[in-house]
């Protein structure tokens, strides 16, 4: 009669192994379950939410240009194809993002689906101007004070590039004459705003980019036209012909002050209206000095003043992006965390999950349960992982990002990771007892047999492979789900997903609202 070989309870031998299996499938099933409910809210808010093209031309107003550009090609040919006739917006967002030769085309088409659309006129104006075409681009900026006639921005842009419509100085005369009456006015200067979507927050990195692009194209058009005035105006003053100069250069200075003095749009039309200001203010200052017995039209204060106020700008500007990234960085950390910890928790877990799948065939060490030691080493980080996610979205939403205490963060993190891998690895040897204890339990003589020891060895060693791979799953785990409830309160309190960097990264308006408000000051009572 074969005799009976030894069996280790200590070492999980018996026991509820069906329920032990259900229990860990359980664990699975939960831990998927977090991660497919995560996915799927994103998903469900941005492609399931909307019909297929409106997604897309959502998914297209948080992309880079270039990455835009083919999602939107693709958007307005099913568009069209499923209408019969493409939806405007969809024509001008593309146009936008187009490469410069063919965005005109673009353009013209988006002008002709939508012409009561004003500022689509100012910016297909810009373009038109951009590429020689100023007549096309007069008609189209005055288009669009007619359609919004409380906004002074297209007169100003209209009387911009009249210059190059005729070169004849009549047509400076009419230039400066509807900047003066648009000075007189008090119609408000209103930058085009990008297209966007109405669920997306105006306050982040991507929207600012836009709404700066937007900016940038109208200030161009009032340098060009600024440079232009003063090369006219050095020639007539080579020739002894002031004219009427003195009256323009003072127009043109007011129409800069008034681009200073536009807050609502950043930065840039500032700048330009303090450079407008600074081409003009040495002519303005050489027909002073012409003058007979006439008292300075320009004083020396207003040049340091203007100069002050343009490095208080360009310094913003030099340090706007690093600002920018610095945030991006703090923004995005707790992804970066996640990503990382979920990472190295599953390439610690994988080759102990393959070792017993290559090694044990039997899975009775399942039974064993988990010592205190064990339940504090693989519950105790994913609380704590929690614990700083959950903080950094509130201190995000109500403080905004820190950068210079990221660092703290991670090295307190990765130290915890390590400390809970190093009690991984030798949990098991703590939690098993050593054969020579389990001599003592069995009888004398199956006890001192070599079959004994040798069996004793075996159990032992299929279940320290048991508790490693159990460990490190069960701590890779809870990791995952922590990261996809982590996940779920990042878009309840920011509304955003920790991976829409792009959206949450704030874009400087206030920043930019500051600092034009310092340069105001700077040029009171100039």
């Amino acid at each position: 009669m074969t005799p009976t070989p030894p069996v280790f309870p200590e070492y999980g031998d018996g026991g509820d192994q069906i329920g032990a299996r259900r229990s860990r499938r359980a664990f699975r099933l939960c831990v998927t379950s977090s991660l497919f409910l995560a996915t799927m809210l994103w998903v469900a808010e941005y492609f399931l939410r909307h019909e297929l093209t409106e997604a897309q031309y959502l998914s297209a107003l948080t992309m880079a240009p270039e990455s835009a550009r083919a999602v939107l090609q693709q958007t307005v040919k099913r568009d069209e194809a499923k209408r019969g006739r493409p939806t405007p917006k969809y024509v001008q967002a593309l146009a936008e993002r187009e490469e410069d030769e063919v965005a005109l085309e673009i353009y013209k088409k988006a002008y002709a689906l939508d012409p009561q659309n004003p500022t689509l006129a100012v910016r297909y104006g810009c373009r038109l101007f951009f590429t020689g075409r100023p007549v096309e681009a007069r008609e189209r900026f005055r288009e669009a004070s007619i359609r919004d006639p409380e906004n002074a921005l297209p007169s100003y842009l209209e009387a911009a590039v009249l210059p190059w419509v005729d070169q004849e100085k009549a047509e400076i005369g009419e230039s400066v004459g509807l900047i003066e009456k648009v000075n007189r006015s008090e119609r408000r200067i209103s930058f085009p705003k990008p297209l966007w979507f109405s669920g997306l927050s105006e306050s982040g990195k991507r929207y600012a980019e836009l709404r700066r692009q937007n900016v940038g194209e109208s200030c161009e058009v009032f340098l060009r036209y600024a440079n232009l005035m003063v090369e006219r105006a050095k020639t007539d003053f080579a020739e002894k012909h002031h004219s009427q100069w003195d009256t323009w250069l003072h127009t043109i200075d007011e129409m800069g002050q008034r681009l200073v003095e536009t807050t609502d749009a950043g930065s840039l039309q500032a700048l330009a209206g303090v450079n407008i200001r600074l081409s003009v203010l040495p002519l303005r200052e050489q027909m002073a000095d012409s003058a007979k017995n006439g008292p300075p039209v320009v004083e020396d204060e207003l040049r340091s003043r203007l100069e002050a106020a343009l490095g208080v700008l360009r310094e913003f500007e030099d340090q706007r992006y690093e600002r920018i990234e610095r945030q991006r960085t703090a923004l995005g950390f707790p992804l970066d965390l996640s990503w990382k910890t979920a990472v190295v928790l599953i390439g610690v877990y994988l080759p102990f999950f393959l070792l017993s799948k290559s090694l044990l065939r039997s899975t009775s060490a399942l039974t064993l349960s988990h010592s205190r030691l064990g339940q504090i080493g693989f519950l105790l980080p994913p609380l704590v992982l929690f614990g700083i996610l959950a903080t950094l979205v509130f201190v995000f939403r109500w403080q905004g990002p820190f950068p210079d205490r990221m660092p703290v963060v991670a090295r307190f993190w990765w130290l915890l990771v390590a400390a809970s891998v190093v009690v991984g690895l030798l949990y098991p040897a703590l939690r098993l007892p050593w054969i020579l204890s389990l001599r003592r339990d069995h009888a004398a003589d199956t006890a001192n047999s070599a079959e004994f020891v040798r069996a004793a060895r075996k159990s032992r060693r299929r279940a320290y492979i048991c508790l490693l791979r159990r460990y490190f799953g069960i701590l890779a785990g809870f990791t995952l789900a922590t990261i996809a409830f982590s996940v779920g309160l990042f878009r309840v309190v920011l509304s955003f997903y920790p991976w829409q960097l792009e959206l949450l990264t704030p874009g400087q308006g206030p920043q930019e609202l500051e600092t034009v408000q310092k340069v105001l000051i700077l040029l009171a009572g100039s």
